[in-house]
C-alpha cells in the first residue's frame, strides 16, 4: 500500500492531512500517516496571551485525534530523528517509517545569531511550555519585587525585555504591558506603574518589517503611548544572568529577557540535500518539492521559494502550502 507520511502537526502539516483525506475520499489503497512529537495541535497566534494570563493554556491546544474525528488518516506520536530521502525512510525514536511521498512540516526554531549567552540566558518562545514558563517567571519576579527593599534589585525584577520587533515580539510586549499595568500595578501594593519598565529591542531600522511603513509607524506610536520603550538599531551583543549588552557598549539590567529575534529551519530540514537559504530553509520549486527528490515536499516555516518573492512565515501561508503539497 502506498504511504504518504507527514512530519509535523502544525498549521501546514495538519492542513495537508485534512486536504489529503478530502482528495482521497473513499480510496482505501493509500495510507496517510501524520507524525508529531506531541499529541496536540497548538494555535500559536494566541501564544503571547499565555504569559499575560489573558488566555488559559488549555484553550489554545486541541488533541490531534479530536481534530481527526472521522477522517481516516492515521496519527503516530513519535519524534523524527533523521530523514533519508534517497532511501525514502524516516528514522524515529520508536522505529523507522518508510514512505512513498513525504511532506515535511516541522516548523522552525529560534535563531540566536551566535550572540554569546543568548540561548542560555533568555527565554525561548516557541512552544506552550515556553509560554507557561515565562508566565510563572514573571509572576515570581513580581512577588519578589513587591516586598524587596533593594531598589536596584526591584528595578531589575520589574524590567522586562523582548528582543525582536517582529509580529511575535510586538504582540508579546503588548500582552506583558496589559498584565504589568492592568493587573500587577493594581493588585501589588508594593509595585507602582512608574516602577515597571518594558523594552522592545529591534536590531534593524524599524519594527514590523513585513508591514507597510505607515502601519508599522502607527503600531510603534501605540506602543509608545502605552508606556513601552521601543528601540530600533538596538542589537543585542551579549546576554548574561544579570541582563543584556546592547550594541557592544550599553548594558541593560533585567531579570526577564525573551528572545524572538528570528527563526531558523528545523535541524532535520537543514540536514536535507539540495540548496538552502541563509536561515537553513530548503529551497523548493513552485510545487514545494525538494530539488532532486520530487516525492519530498517542504512546507511552512521550513520552505523557501526559489523566486525573489518570499512568503511571510505566518499561519495562513503555512495552511495554503499544506493544501498545495496535498494536491
Amino acid at each position: 500500500m502506498p504511504r504518504i507520511v507527514i512530519l509535523g502537526a502544525g498549521f501546514a502539516g495538519m492542513q495537508a492531512a485534512i486536504e489529503l483525506d478530502r482528495l482521497l475520499g473513499r480510496d482505501t489503497n493509500t495510507e496517510v500517516l501524520l507524525v508529531d512529537q506531541g499529541n496536540h495541535f497548538l494555535f500559536t497566534p494566541l501564544l503571547p496571551q499565555i504569559p499575560s494570563s489573558y488566555t488559559n493554556p488549555r484553550h489554545i491546544v486541541q488533541p490531534v485525534r479530536d481534530i481527526r474525528g472521522g477522517r481516516r488518516f492515521r496519527f503516530r506520536r513519535d519524534t523524527a530523528r533523521f530523514i533519508h530521502p534517497t532511501e525514502r525512510r524516516v528514522e524515529c525514536t520508536e522505529g523507522e517509517i518508510s514512505y512513498d511521498a513525504l511532506i515535511v512540516a516541522l516548523g522552525s526554531r529560534s535563531e540566536y545569531f551566535n550572540v554569546p549567552g543568548a540561548r542560555q540566558h533568555s527565554f525561548d518562545f516557541k512552544t506552550l511550555e515556553h509560554a507557561v514558563e515565562l508566565r510563572e517567571h514573571v509572576i515570581d519576579a513580581c512577588e519578589h519585587a513587591d516586598h524587596s527593599a533593594d531598589e536596584a534589585e526591584r528595578r531589575r525584577l520589574l524590567t522586562l525585555v523582548v528582543v525582536g520587533g517582529g509580529y511575535t515580539g510586538v504582540e508579546l510586549i503588548a500582552e506583558l504591558q496589559d498584565f504589568m499595568f492592568g493587573y500587577v500595578a493594581r493588585r501589588y501594593r508594593g509595585i507602582s506603574r512608574q516602577a515597571i519598565n518594558l523594552f522592545l529591542l529591534e536590531a534593524g531600522d524599524r519594527m514590523l518589517r513585513g508591514l507597510d511603513r505607515s502601519l508599522a509607524r502607527h503600531a510603534r506610536e501605540r506602543l509608545d503611548a502605552e508606556g513601552i520603550t521601543v528601540r530600533t538599531r538596538a542589537r543585542v551583543t551579549r546576554c548574561t544572568p544579570q541582563g543584556i549588552e546592547i550594541n557592544g557598549s550599553e548594558f541593560l539590567e533585567s531579570d526577564t529577557v525573551v528572545w524572538s529575534a528570528g527563526v531558523r529551519a528545523h535541524e532535520l530540514v537543514e540536514a536535507l540535500p539540495g540548496p538552502h537559504d541563509r536561515r537553513g530553509r530548503s529551497m523548493v520549486n513552485e510545487f514545494l518539492q525538494l530539488e532532486g527528490c520530487p516525492e519530498v515536499f517542504i512546507v511552512g516555516d521550513s520552505a523557501a521559494a526559489e523566486s525573489a518573492l518570499q512568503a511571510p512565515q505566518i499561519a495562513p501561508v503555512a495552511m495554503e502550502q499544506g493544501r498545495l503539497a496535498a494536491r
